[in-house]
C-alpha cells in the first residue's frame, strides 16, 4: 500500500481475512518507509485476456489427458 508517499507493506496465509491485510500493510506504514518512485500512466490499455474463448468448455478430464501428452505430440497436433 502506498499512503502519504510511504510504503505499507504485509503478508497473510489467510486470504479471507481481507481487513486484518489490510491492517498489517497500515501499521507498517508506521515505519515511515518513503515510496520515493511514481507508477506509469495507465490511460489506453491493452485489454489482455486471461485466456482463449476456445478453452471455457474443457473439462478436468481432456485436461487431464492433455497434461499425459509430450511436447512433440502436442506440437504434432497443432501444426495442422
Amino acid at each position: 500500500m502506498i499512503k502519504d508517499g510511504k510504503l505499507g507493506l504485509a503478508y497473510t496465509r489467510n486470504l479471507h481475512d481481507q481487513e486484518d491485510l489490510l491492517q498489517n500493510a497500515m501499521n507498517s506504514l508506521e515505519a515511515g518507509v518513503k515510496a520515493d518512485f511514481d507508477f506509469p500512466l495507465t490511460r489506453d490499455l491493452l485489454e489482455m485476456p486471461a485466456t482463449k474463448d476456445s478453452a471455457n468448455g474443457i473439462g478436468s478430464e481432456e485436461l487431464a489427458a492433455e497434461s499425459q501428452k509430450s511436447p512433440d505430440e502436442r506440437d504434432d497436433e497443432n501444426s495442422d
